[in-house]
């Protein structure tokens, strides 16, 4: 009994400490592992500030035009900075009325944000080439969604820029599987479908608004994402955390950060390197490989050059050789069989010495880091230059 009574007190001591230490130096950390730790949520839905986007009656959501600037919080190891939507519905500055654009930038998160504009491969090309360059990213899309806000920005401008540039990425099949994957409620962005596996059958799976609706309105009222909202005990424990993150699967990209920040047991970042080609010809990038052929034979049709960037479709994981993977170019293959241009920043990468791909993106996030947005704009003035 005696021993029970000191095995108890030296846990409660044991947790009393671990509490906080925590509060009072690795708040940030923990945060990174779990958003609300001792903070509400800086945002709701998918994590974007609201009013940022719209809704769009054939994509589902797109970027609001004419927006007012609203504070983003991605990525956490930054600080915050402001986006906003221009005249044509692009996270850019306006050209001045009496000019064109001469390049036009299409593709997802990577080159919609997670940095300010001003520290953007988009800003930094516009300077570089002296030209002006429309950064028309929007996150969370395909190629479905980008060619389509091109044709309708086209229209809106009354010409095509001279030099479209499509920068892909291996979930570009999964945006466009899924199309139109995400909308917009009471302001905020929100998956409104998600593949599932049935009796080894991807099918997709959509969900009513009212009950997004419902889910949504929930989470405002009790001003938490968790499940038990302030009730729930990740909110001011780092301890729960720690039992909550060694409960759960994460990416490698991010479990392998994770190790490396905190001493959790059994948690080791993997060494086997794991390969995961651009499944272009799949079944289930069939609407993917549609969207990307309409767009070459209308550049073809219309007489602007196109330009495919595989920004990186080989793998998802981070911890791989980039000279293995140099070679490995299903994408761009395909892409030229179709007589069309694409080139591999992998490749330029490995050329530029470059070998580590975790060395131009957020220790904390899969995106560039304000390094990598300038190499991939010294990757894209290359191309645009030479040809």
């Amino acid at each position: 009994m005696k021993f029970g009574k000191i095995f108890l007190i030296n846990a409660l001591i044991t947790f009393a400490l671990v509490e906080i230490v925590s509060f009072m130096f690795f708040r940030d950390k923990v945060r990174f592992l779990y958003r609300e730790y001792w903070s509400a949520p800086v945002a709701f839905g998918r994590g974007y500030p609201k009013y940022h986007f719209m809704k769009h009656p054939s994509r589902g959501f797109d970027i609001s035009k004419n927006s007012e600037k609203v504070i983003v919080h991605r990525p956490t190891e930054i600080l915050p900075y402001p986006v906003w939507g221009n005249s044509i519905g692009c996270f850019d500055n306006e050209v001045d009325k009496n000019e064109k654009y001469d390049v036009y930038l299409a593709g997802d998160s990577f080159t919609w944000g997670y940095a300010p504009l001003e520290k953007k491969f988009g800003t930094i090309l516009e300077e570089r080439l002296n030209l002006n360059v429309a950064a028309c990213g929007v996150t969370h899309t395909g190629q479905i969604h980008q060619f389509d806000k091109f044709i309708e920005i086209s229209n809106q401008l009354g010409y095509f820029p001279k030099t479209v540039v499509v920068n892909v990425i291996r979930n570009d099949i999964t945006n466009d599987y899924l199309h139109p994957q995400a909308t917009i409620i009471d302001g905020y962005q929100v998956d409104i479908a998600k593949k599932v596996d049935r009796f080894g059958s991807i099918e997709v799976l959509r969900v009513s608004e009212s009950e997004l609706r419902t889910q949504l309105q929930r989470e405002i009222q009790r001003n938490s994402t968790a499940r038990y909202g302030i009730f729930d005990p990740r909110n001011y424990s780092a301890s729960s955390v720690l039992l909550w993150f060694g409960s759960i699967t994460f990416p490698s990209s991010a479990k392998n950060y994770i190790c490396s920040q905190f001493s959790i047991p059994g948690c080791l970042p993997s060494k086997t390197v794991k390969f995961h080609p651009y499944p272009i010809q799949s079944p289930i990038a069939a609407r993917n490989r549609k969207a990307i052929i309409d767009w070459i034979n209308h550049s073809k049709d219309k007489g602007y050059r196109l330009v495919f960037a595989d920004l990186n479709t080989q793998v998802s994981e981070t911890n791989f050789s980039l000279i293995d993977l140099k070679d490995k170019q299903e994408f761009c293959d395909f892409v030229e069989s179709h007589s069309n241009e694409c080139y591999s920043f992998v490749k330029y990468l490995v050329n530029n010495r470059v070998l580590d791909w975790r060395a131009v993106r957020w220790k904390r996030d899969g995106h560039f880091n304000l390094r990598g947005n300038k190499i991939y704009a010294d990757f894209l003035e290359k191309y645009i230059r030479d040809l």
